[in-house]
């Protein structure tokens, strides 16, 4: 990308480049070449020369203003608009490329009932949590997406999208009320619906060419309870299914005070194609169902609020999540197959009869109880997915296995800070693991090379210990998740020298980062001096908690501030 806007310098004229982040426009369809970032303005004859004909892909953060002169370059294929702070409902004439493939649209209210596509269309994508009318598509399109931005659940009447023109159509996803069966077309090979309603028993009969299917359906509890039976969903048509995925969930936050708790599931399943490689569901809605099929790698069934059946997970899965366990595991209920788990909440026996040595990634929710416990022998990576770490649970790394090289933790803290500064350490965090080299004094267990953590706060600047990373650990690969703000840091860590006194870091994907000269104690500069004079009970311990005698390094985050690092504390 840099070589060709060197090439071009002098030619290309930009109003402005601009970042949508994935979260705003929900999905990419962009490629790595160039996004031309385009707003309020008409281009007229500033991109009619040959420097555009390579420009394929093009976001647009805002149509107000675009007038009917605006063309794109003739090589646009791929269009981007985020329009999330107006309805969508009109464009100019022949706005459109003639050769556009790819349309992703985000808008306040999509209020546009005439056609707008060119027949060239083969994607579009529309996220908008309103829809007021008929949608006009073009008869050749293979894929058409409904999503709703973050925080809204607008639903699509199934009348509104003609299915009986879309002969073409392969990839539907969409949030719908009012479903209809015999609609959807059999073209249909990926299928995603979010929905309020109970699905017809024949719904999916017309959809034999399926391969994936995703459902999730939301009802109220009162909706349910008023129902009176289970609803049977029959997937016996699906005869080339790969990938099934059905969660079902109350839109109520809970069930209030006084109402009886359901005597039967809303929704059942007594059949499983024996097709699958890929089953999400709900372990309540398989009371009926035959054994799974044999030819399953992955399988996530949810709560289990009894002990976990030996035999119903099949040898051969190989990555298995499991939500929570009400009574644990039995011998033998996990196959030696799975070397990928997930648990929810599990506080169960760890021995290799629970959980098989073959678990090389390890996924839960574990709450200190009696000090170390066995790890299986070629566990690789783990986390902990809770939303505290207490400083207790450092211990059970004690004798870990040596393949263990990745390690996530959540970090929280209850009390208020000092000023408005929040100060994460992995001291703190793991004052119990014991290293066996007193030489070096090590936090975290030497094989561990990559450390993720995951900070959540109140308000305030948050700063995280990267000296004792760098000092007291062998971690080459840092990512720090500030969950609060949405915001992230991830660093690739080079010690250039045996005492660790210059270092690089530097994160790959925005070249952010750089050399660090760590400073020691002896050179501290008087306004240093009297820094730590005034904050005698923080920053002074600190310093003497690291062993190679340097100053503390922050990596410091807040609301309106990108990560930075600092040998200093922010100002409160």
């Amino acid at each position: 990308m840099y070589s060709k806007i060197r090439q071009c310098h002098m030619s290309i004229w930009f109003k402005g480049i601009s970042y949508t982040d994935k979260d705003a426009r929900q999905s990419s369809l962009i490629n790595d070449e160039l996004v031309l970032g385009l707003s309020k303005y008409s281009n007229k004859s500033h991109h009619d020369g040959p420097e555009t004909n390579d420009i394929q892909d093009v976001i647009i953060t805002d149509i107000r203003g675009i007038g009917s002169d605006f063309r794109f370059p003739v090589s646009t294929t791929s269009l981007i608009i985020h329009n999330l702070r107006s309805p969508f409902r009109y464009l100019p004439i022949n706005f459109i490329p003639p050769g556009l493939k790819h349309l992703s649209l985000a808008c306040l209210a999509f209020d546009h009932n005439d056609p707008f596509l060119v027949d060239t269309i083969e994607s579009f994508e529309l996220v908008t949590p309103k829809v007021t009318g008929q949608i006009v598509l073009p008869s050749g399109l293979k894929s058409f997406v409904h999503r709703v931005t973050k925080g809204n659940s607008g639903y699509i009447p199934f009348r509104f999208v003609p299915f009986s023109s879309l002969v073409s159509l392969t990839t539907l996803e969409m949030r719908v009320k009012d479903i209809e069966t015999g609609v959807l077309p059999a073209s249909l090979t990926s299928l995603n619906l979010s929905f309020q309603d109970h699905l017809p028993k024949d719904f999916l009969k017309p959809l034999a060419s399926l391969v994936n299917l995703e459902l999730n359906a939301v009802m109220s509890y009162d909706t349910a309870a008023n129902t009176g039976s289970s609803c049977l969903l029959d997937f016996r048509p699906l005869h080339s299914l790969k990938t099934l995925h059905f969660y079902y969930e109350f839109e109520d936050e809970g069930i209030p005070h006084g109402r009886p708790t359901l005597q039967y599931e809303p929704y059942t399943v007594d059949f499983i194609p024996a097709t699958l490689h890929s089953l999400t569901i709900q372990y309540s809605s398989l009371a009926c169902a035959a054994p799974l099929p044999s030819s399953l790698t992955y399988l996530d069934i949810g709560q289990c609020h009894g002990q976990l059946p030996v035999g119903l997970v099949p040898h051969g899965v190989t990555h298995l999540r499991i939500g929570s366990l009400g009574l644990g595991l039995q011998k033998g209920s996990i196959p030696t197959s799975v070397t990928k788990l997930s648990l929810g909440y599990y506080n169960g026996p760890t021995t290799s009869s629970f959980l098989p040595d073959s678990i090389k990634q390890l996924s839960w929710n574990r709450k200190y109880r009696d000090g170390r416990v066995p790890l299986p022998k070629q566990l690789e990576k783990l986390e902990w997915a809770g939303k505290r770490f207490e400083p207790l649970y450092g211990s059970q790394l004690n004798g870990c296995p040596v393949t263990l090289t990745s390690l996530t933790i959540p970090m929280s803290i209850d009390y208020i800070p000092r000023g408005r500064n929040y100060i994460f350490s992995l001291s703190d965090h793991f004052p119990n693991y014991q290293d066996g080299d007193d030489n070096h004094h090590l936090l975290l267990p030497p094989s561990i090379k990559h450390l993720t953590c995951r900070i959540e706060m109140g308000p305030g600047i948050c700063c995280f210990r990267l000296d004792q990373v760098i000092n007291q650990t062998n971690v080459e690969r840092l990512t720090i998740n500030f969950m609060n703000y949405n915001k992230h840091a991830s660093f690739d860590i080079k010690r250039l020298d045996e005492n660790n006194s210059q270092i690089l870091m530097v994160d790959r994907r925005s070249i952010f980062g750089g050399f660090i000269t760590q400073q020691r104690r002896s050179n501290q500069q008087p306004q240093q001096q009297q820094r730590q004079q005034q904050q005698p009970s923080e920053e002074a311990e600190e310093i003497q908690n690291n062993c190679n005698g340097y100053r503390p390094l922050y990596l410091c985050c807040g609301n309106s501030t990108n990560p930075f690092w600092s040998h200093q504390l922010p100002a409160t």
